[in-house]
């Protein structure tokens, strides 16, 4: 079974967002000045969304980068993890990566519970269990890739296709922070867990 990273398309929309608001705002503003009405109470009132779409274009940016720099991330693994045992996986890139440091991977289980509002839904992300360990490798080779150990615990919520009560959805997330020169990442991937 493979999982793909969720971290590019996460990059990619930010990246749409960043532009979408900074071209707005460029808009805005012109469509303001050619209109006489061009003050300082429009460049204040409009430097924190400009500011906003600024910093968003560039973490899209950076992550697009990566995902030039590295390629896609992805795990792959024989069967769903299994709440009191380990799951092994193992963790590829599109080419050879060579960490600077140790790799710090972290294991949570989120529940989101969707609350109903007299105006409409929204959502209340809750972390359930969570867990960090490191893991010293030398280099993560493109085709060979390098193994990750999950230790999932005993007792804990169902994930994936499981319900933590009504109106709730219940994940387990993995997120691999991966110290490079210059350019760090830090993949995220959903890992399908049951119970025994």
């Amino acid at each position: 079974m493979r999982i793909k990273s969720e971290s590019s398309y996460w990059a990619a929309t930010t990246t749409f967002a960043g532009l979408f608001t900074l071209s707005f705002i460029g808009f805005y503003v012109f469509v303001m000045v050619q209109g006489g009405k061009g003050s300082w109470f429009l460049y204040v009132f409009v430097t924190p969304f400009f500011l906003v779409g600024f910093a968003l274009a560039a973490w899209g940016v950076r992550g697009l980068l990566r995902r030039i720099l590295f390629g896609q991330w992805y795990v792959e693994f024989e069967r769903p993890g299994v709440l009191g045992q380990a799951m092994n996986m193992r963790l590829f890139s599109g080419q050879d990566v060579t960490p600077v440091g140790d790799i710090e991977c972290n294991l949570c289980c989120l529940r989101n519970d969707s609350i109903a509002t007299p105006n409409n839904r929204v959502s209340k992300i809750t972390t359930l269990w969570e867990t960090t360990w490191q893991v010293r490798v030398a280099l993560i080779p493109a085709k060979l890739g390098t193994t990750l150990s999950l230790p999932l615990p005993e007792n804990s919520a169902l994930s994936s296709n499981g319900h933590g009560g009504f109106g709730s959805s219940l994940e387990w997330q993995l997120t691999v922070n991966i110290p490079l020169q210059g350019l760090s990442d830090a993949p995220i991937f959903k890992i399908p867990v049951s119970r025994r």
